[in-house]
């Protein structure tokens, strides 16, 4: 009966294939269906170890298993830890919205609960981080980045216009005044919109130096809570600071509100 088939990523985005022993093969080639694999110590010149391997990728299975390893003892440390950070690596690509520290702190659970002493071939926390990054990046790319404001409206992604519960984040995305080329882009949360009905003190501002490209501010409104913190509810990217981009802002905001909005006093 074949032996199923066990893989783990390796550095730079290699798979290595692992066979029951916990012995290690690179992939050599591929042919059809079936996938032919060295040790992986063939290449090192103090072991040049010839065993070898063949998968079928159909079925993934082990067919086969030729030659002893000689001068070397298997990875079953190395390889434990490896599938500990690959599974929580997977996972964070899936769940981009639930921070790196989550997952840190998962791995090193995971390795506490082996009763091993595996912790030695954990890579550094940093290289980690930086495993977590790819992953998300390669599962969730970074959208194009417009060159015109006509090309902001095309190529906005359509999952940046709800939050993480699917909830509707982007609530004007538009020309304010094309004439002008006055464009904005309003978003706010149910959470967001909440906190505006509930609080009686608003604070605005608007920041240019990390203003995205094509826009000339972030304009971001902040509202006193019950319990006195001053947090965000609302943020527009507009591409100027004329009277009528500001004008759009409160009318959006003010059309999805419950409670109406008065203005008693205006502060610089």
């Amino acid at each position: 009966m074949f032996q199923a088939a066990k893989y783990y990523n390796a550095r730079a985005g290699s798979v290595r294939l692992i066979d029951q022993n916990n012995y290690t093969y690179t992939k050599e080639k591929e042919i059809g269906a079936k996938t032919y694999w060295t040790c992986s110590k063939y290449r090192d010149k103090a072991i040049q170890c010839k065993a070898r391997a063949v998968t079928n990728n159909e079925e993934n299975v082990i067919i086969t298993l030729t030659g002893t390893h000689t001068n070397h003892g298997s990875e079953l440390m190395t390889i434990k830890t490896k599938l500990i950070v690959n599974e929580a690596v997977s996972r964070s690509a899936e769940n981009p919205n639930v921070g790196p520290r989550r997952y840190l702190g998962e791995i090193q659970n995971k390795v506490d609960e082996t009763n091993a002493n595996i912790a030695y071939a954990l890579p550094s926390l940093q290289a980690t981080k930086q495993a977590i990054v790819r992953a998300r990046k390669k599962n969730n790319p970074t959208p194009k980045t417009p060159n015109t404001l006509d090309e902001v409206l095309e190529l906005f992604p359509k999952d940046l216009k709800f939050t993480s519960d699917q909830g509707l984040f982007l609530r004007f995305g538009g020309w304010i005044s094309e004439e002008e080329q006055t464009l904005g882009l309003i978003f706010f949360s149910e959470n967001g919109l909440m906190m505006m009905n509930n609080s009686k003190t608003w604070f605005a501002d608007g920041t240019f130096k990390t203003a995205p490209s094509l826009f000339a501010q972030v304009y971001v409104i902040f509202c006193l809570c019950q319990d006195k913190r001053i947090l965000p509810a609302a943020y527009a990217c507009l591409t100027n600071k004329n009277t009528v981009s500001y004008e759009k802002l409160l009318l959006t905001i003010k059309s999805a509100m419950t409670e109406p909005i008065l203005l008693e006093s205006f502060r610089n």
